[in-house]
């Protein structure tokens, strides 16, 4: 049998989008560092990550290497220099978001938050967070008054020990397809698996972008029965965080439409709100 020599790829941006990237860089916008194609071998397709270093792809080989048995995340076809290749996973983005899929966003994010997790003091992540709010109160964002009640607020929702690990950051419904054939779960945005992350920071963006609140306290009703570190007990101080650091990067970046102040201004009036659900009894 001959091998295979068709080869075929696409970039995941069109060329506009790049040129105007690349001439957005010397206005003082954050840009991203990577450059994402497909590629068609044979009868495969994989999706094709170049970093401007050789660590960033190590390091996404390391976690995925972590997670591999769990199937949640497209498999690693080869980390060269400064480029990582996954699968291209084919299946539907998700659109309907069903009981079914919360069952499976609950499994997701338990099954990572219950690995190698460490309990620390959160003193890094209020420094970085109160970084971030003086920030956004020096762009305008809000007043030096309601400034200085998030900042309280911060300070007084801190833990004295937080959970720490490893997270999927970027949980747009667009970063998740389900399978065709099978369905399962997958996440295919490789570059949002961190580590050394606040847990929660992955659901307080789906909180914060799509997810209802009955739908979130559906989800922390599961993890309080399933062993998922108790993040869920000071979640105010983790959406704080998330919040203040979403809309730093959406200002660097120029997502200005995006911006929506009122996500941590609402915060001062109706924190006592923002509790973990009880654990249901029967």
């Amino acid at each position: 049998m001959n091998p295979s020599r068709a080869r075929k790829q696409k970039a995941a941006y069109s060329l506009s989008k790049r040129i105007f990237s690349y001439f957005r860089s010397s206005t003082g916008v954050l840009l991203k560092r990577m450059d994402v194609s497909f590629v068609s071998l044979g009868k495969k397709q994989y999706k094709r990550i170049t970093c401007i270093d050789n660590y960033t792809p190590i390091h996404m080989q390391d976690l995925l290497a972590q997670v591999a048995r769990s199937r949640y995340f497209p498999k690693t076809l080869i980390r060269y220099e400064n480029e990582i290749w996954v699968e291209f996973v084919a299946g539907d983005i998700v659109k309907k978001i069903d009981s079914h899929f919360i069952q499976q966003i609950t499994a997701f994010y338990s099954y990572l938050y219950q690995r190698a997790s460490k309990s620390k003091d959160p003193e890094n992540f209020v420094g970085a967070a109160l970084i971030d709010l003086e920030f956004l109160m020096d762009m305008e964002l809000f007043s030096e008054h309601e400034h200085e009640q998030l900042r309280h607020l911060l300070l007084s929702s801190a833990p004295e020990k937080a959970w720490v690990g490893l997270d999927y950051t970027d949980a747009l419904l667009k970063n998740f397809v389900q399978e065709k054939g099978s369905n399962r779960l997958v996440a295919i945005d490789v570059e949002s698996l961190q580590d050394n992350r606040l847990i929660g920071f992955g659901l307080a963006k789906a909180h914060t972008t799509w997810m209802t609140q009955e739908q979130f306290e559906q989800i922390i009703a599961e993890m309080r029965t399933n062993e998922t570190p108790d993040f869920y007990n000071y979640y105010l101080f983790v959406l704080l965080c998330f919040r203040a650091r979403w809309l730093k990067s959406l200002f660097l970046r120029n997502k200005m439409k995006r911006i929506k102040p009122s996500l941590l201004t609402d915060l001062i009036s109706d924190h006592e709100s923002i509790t973990a659900p009880s654990r249901k009894t029967t």
